[in-house]
């Protein structure tokens, strides 16, 4: 018997080959899937949009002058209120909130969508009921102590950093809506 001797570059088109048809494979795949996966998002934004605004019916995405920090801004379409997408530097990175606002101008709830590169175990603190729940009703919020109509809001201890972006975050919002009303809120 004789030793046969691996030419280099037929294992080298060999590799080639394999790289290209799993390459063309997984285009294939996500091309079939990406209407669905899209779907999806969408699907699961909406039902996270109802959940900040319980009584709207629906949103549509308003395309205005938007402040540095906030990334959308949802109407729903009843009048109900505002969904506001806004994100602030944390400590390691940015973080991510969605603040629902009645047409009242008070915040109906918030919730933390991304907390980016924090660190989840100091992050996720404030990512509780109990500070997030401070903001609940506000339509003013305030840091620093009592302030005329405004809500004081208590930084959760050992995350002071990820309580100022979420902070920073709503204050955004409120801003946001403030300044497409015109000075105040419906």
């Amino acid at each position: 018997m004789t030793a046969r001797r691996n030419n280099p570059l037929s294992s080298i088109v060999v590799l080639c080959s394999i790289c290209l048809v799993v390459s063309l494979l997984m285009t294939l795949c996500y091309q079939a899937t990406e209407e669905h996966i899209e779907s999806n998002r969408e699907r699961r934004q909406q039902a996270m949009m109802l959940e900040l605004l319980p009584d709207a019916d629906a949103f549509e995405q308003v395309a205005a002058n938007l402040e540095e920090g906030v990334s959308s801004v949802w109407k729903a379409s009843n009048g109900a209120g505002w969904i506001v997408t806004s994100s602030a530097n944390g400590y390691q990175g940015r973080i991510t909130v969605m603040t629902g606002i009645r047409s009242s101008g008070k915040i109906s709830k918030i919730r933390i969508t991304d907390i980016g590169d924090e660190n989840p175990g100091i992050a996720g603190r404030v990512n509780q009921g109990s500070y997030l729940n401070q903001y609940s009703g506000a339509s003013g919020i305030s840091s620093t102590g009592a302030r005329a109509g405004a809500n004081h809001i208590e930084a959760v201890s050992g995350a002071t950093y990820s309580s100022a972006a979420v902070f920073s975050c709503v204050s955004l919002a409120l801003m946001q809506i403030q300044e497409m009303e015109g000075g105040g809120t419906e």
